[in-house]
């Protein structure tokens, strides 16, 4: 969620597929947990991996986090008709192949 200041706050909102456990306010209606975790875009850093990953048909968006550590990470959000509980590891096997994942 973008503030007024250029920060994005990470907003965790109810879904099908997830419940947060607070709840602590509501996006256009629904309910959701604003994690007050704060976020700025890099002033020079375009995010490349990001689009090339949102670019996927299978991918709703994506978000890389941990620049300038030996590993990065990055959280993957599958579209509607491709999302699927993680701890389905057949699945969740089936979609990180599509990322190079073994």
């Amino acid at each position: 969620m973008p503030h007024e200041d250029s920060t994005f706050e990470l907003v965790v909102v109810s879904n099908e597929f997830c419940t947060p456990s607070v709840l602590n306010t509501k996006i256009d209606g629904i309910d959701a947990y604003a994690t007050s975790d704060l976020f700025l875009p890099h002033p020079t850093m375009p995010v490349p991996l990001e689009n090339m990953l949102s670019q996927d048909p299978h991918v709703r968006a994506a978000v890389m986090f941990g620049c300038g550590h030996f590993q990065v990470g990055i959280l993957v959000e599958p579209k509607s008709p491709y999302q699927f509980y993680p701890v389905n590891d057949k699945k969740l096997r089936i979609f990180g192949t599509r990322f190079g994942q073994p």
